[in-house]
């Protein structure tokens, strides 16, 4: 398999070659900025999601999309403990939606569409496992969907397992 973050290194590079500027928020222990569009954050505290929003983009810089990778590194599912499950629900669903309501507080006058990505949390075959920690991402999709129409989420599954291919456009 990929490492996950291979994925999200083709989709910035995809970006680049279209003339896109990417900001990269990675989760750590605490907030940092580590270099130009390059910043860490606790992905418990929904203050440092705001905090990245204003420091990346000013009050008023325009964004195009915000697209959340965190869940990427769950726990594969053989696996996957009551810890290891708790560790990614915060690192999937509870940081998305984090990161909804930093974007629809932060006053963009375009509101930035909201890509929500996981791998495996939807079964294509009777015989592929399902993401349990991923799979509640979709539900949160759905609601955000109705709840907050602005955001224009979209949900991507990927394959089960990672594709050579990912991430380019």
């Amino acid at each position: 398999t990929l490492f996950p973050y291979t994925t999200l290194f083709r989709l910035i590079q995809a970006l680049s070659d279209q003339g896109q500027r990417a900001v990269c928020i990675w989760p750590g222990s605490s907030y940092q900025p580590l270099a130009q569009d390059q910043i860490t954050l606790a992905v418990n505290q929904p203050d440092d999601y705001r905090r990245a929003l204003h420091e990346a983009l000013g009050d008023d810089g325009p964004c195009a999309g915000v697209v959340h990778l965190f869940s990427l590194d769950a726990t594969p599912l053989p696996q996957t403990t009551v810890d290891s499950l708790s560790t990614d629900l915060t690192s999937g669903s509870v940081s998305a939606t984090y990161v909804a309501q930093a974007v629809l507080r932060h006053g963009f006058r375009d509101v930035p569409r909201l890509y929500l990505v996981t791998r495996g949390a939807q079964r294509v075959l009777a015989s592929d496992p399902v993401s349990i920690a991923q799979a509640p991402i979709w539900g949160l999709g759905k609601t955000l969907a109705l709840e907050a129409p602005a955001l224009r989420p979209l949900r991507v599954d990927l394959a089960h397992l990672a594709r050579d291919r990912e991430g380019q456009a």
